[in-house]
């Protein structure tokens, strides 16, 4: 149960490695584990396999929670696993987030108008600000976001500031499946055992119900409206998730013997019940992820005010152009979604991921044979010196991108020809300005692991770089942000991730020369 930072994970990953390869071995029960600290080992183990053995006392809790066949239980590898990985990643294709845009854009612009709001409400009777706590207000951005891209749905949490019935439902049944599996709460039957008529069991069944009756209502007015506009060849305007995969014809029809029929003509289709288990799962994988991920963000803004100013400038540059056309975001923001990767370098929201190997690997002059199980640090890789240089520790979004003076703005830094170039420079035997020890070295986006690598990464992971630039960009442009005076960051454990136990933040109204 404990975070990263702790000291069991520095005993184990750090001070048990050996100093040349970063490999640090040890047995978990009867199981042979390794631990990887070079960014290249950890890719070619993600590369390798894609097997994740879950233990069955959490996967029980899991199924119940996102269903039987969710993404997020099932074993790699496997054709029932390829086929549901396939359907999802044809909602995140480059094309289908680029025409998100526009949506996840309307919910960022209207989070911070309503947060502007309650600033100049409170001005005649106090201070002139709204005080928050990170994780909740972050959460009510990330529903909103997922029910207009997902669902072509408002929740409305944006617009009010609070948690809607549906949303709470949703929060609440996260939250269950997070609790039961704690570790003071694996073995004890009054939190194992769905059946027992307790205060519990009945909340988790009422919000669970709440939330499977809301998916499967507006699936069904979708499935409509996709053959009502498909019948009358009108073209589709914004696409939302749940339509493309209706229009891409892999989801049969609502009623059981529709489906089944259907099901003839489709071999490929998933039924009614397995598309409300894919939205699930994708709400699971993206709700307290992209919270943590930009409670983060708000915390580091509010401890560098330089980066916060900068940030704020360039979002404020790109506002009209983004209003006209928000498939631009990633040229007209780059400064901003720097700061969102390092952030998600420095406090990645899943802080370790493991592989149990089916066939032997090689990591440099190593043999790791099959049936051990690799841990991969994320947080302890991310801060290593041989992935991310001298100031791995350190902050700095510069890592990312450069100021071009030109054009005079921020645009991304090219590592594979920035590393090509010191390279040819030391061959010459030139020092160059790499040897400044305040020089910062462009961050190789290969040995980013906030998404994980290879064949089980994160599909979503071009829509929560949108979503949380986007959010950063028209937060800062109009609010300024700062933590609690004395405020000190803690994390806690939950399941892999770990969010803030707390971090109350302020905000105010940005004041323009």
């Amino acid at each position: 149960s404990s975070p990263p930072d702790s000291a069991l994970y520095q005993s184990i990953f750090l001070d048990h490695a050996d100093p040349s390869s970063g490999l640090s071995t040890f047995w978990f029960l009867s199981t042979p584990c390794l631990a990887v600290l070079k960014a290249e080992h950890a890719r070619s183990i993600l590369r390798h396999s894609v097997e994740r053995k879950t233990f069955d006392i959490f996967t029980r809790h899991f199924k119940r929670s996102l269903g039987k066949d969710s993404l997020v239980i099932m074993e790699g590898g496997g054709g029932t696993w390829r086929h549901h990985r396939n359907l999802v990643k044809a909602a995140f294709t480059e094309k289908a987030v680029r025409n998100m845009s526009g949506s996840v854009w309307e919910v960022a612009s209207r989070f911070a108008r309503s947060i502007l709001d309650e600033c100049d409400a409170d001005e005649e009777g106090s201070i002139g600000c709204y005080a928050a706590e990170a994780l909740d207000i972050f959460k009510w951005a990330t529903i909103d976001v997922f029910g207009q891209v997902a669902l072509g749905h408002d929740f409305e949490c944006t617009s009010s500031l609070s948690q809607t019935p549906v949303a709470a439902s949703f929060d609440a049944t996260v939250e269950d499946s997070s609790a039961r599996t704690t570790a003071r709460n694996l073995f004890n039957p009054m939190t194992q055992w769905y059946w027992l008529p307790t205060e519990r069991n009945r909340e988790y069944a009422f919000h669970s119900g709440t939330v499977r009756r809301a998916l499967e209502e507006i699936c069904e007015r979708k499935v409509e409206d996709v053959r009502s506009k498909e019948s009358g060849g009108e073209k589709e305007g914004k696409e939302d998730m749940l339509a493309i995969l209706l229009k891409s014809d892999v989801v049969a029809t609502s009623n059981d013997d529709q489906s089944q029929s259907q099901s003839k003509q489709t071999p490929n289709a998933c039924r009614h019940g397995e598309m409300i288990e894919m939205l699930m799962t994708l709400f699971f994988a993206g709700y307290d992820t992209s919270s943590i991920g930009l409670s983060m963000a708000m915390y580091e803004v509010s401890e560098h005010p330089r980066i916060q100013s900068l940030c704020a400038e360039e979002a404020r540059r790109a506002a009209d152009h983004l209003v006209l056309d928000p498939t631009q975001w990633e040229d007209r923001l780059a400064y901003n979604w720097a700061v969102v990767m390092e952030t998600l370098r420095l406090h990645p929201p899943v802080f370790t991921n493991c592989r149990n190997l089916v066939k032997d690997v090689e990591l440099d002059e190593y043999t790791v044979p099959s049936g051990t199980r690799v841990y991969i640090p994320v947080v302890q890789i991310h801060t290593d010196e041989r992935n991310f240089g001298k100031r791995a520790k350190e902050f700095l979004p510069e890592r990312w991108v450069r100021w071009e003076e030109e054009r005079k703005c921020w645009v991304k830094r090219d590592y594979a020809r920035e590393e090509q170039e010191s390279q040819q420079t030391r061959e010459r035997g030139k020092q160059g300005f790499t040897q400044d020890p305040k020089y910062i070295p462009a961050a190789n986006p290969n040995y980013l692991f906030s998404f994980s690598d290879g064949a089980r990464n994160c599909v979503g992971k071009r829509l929560a770089l949108q979503e949380s630039t986007m959010l950063l960009s028209c937060i800062l442009r109009d609010l300024t942000v700062q933590t609690r005076e004395g405020y000190v960051l803690q994390k806690r454990k939950k399941f892999a991730m770990a969010p803030p136990t707390e971090m109350p933040l302020r905000f105010k109204r940005r004041e323009w020369d």
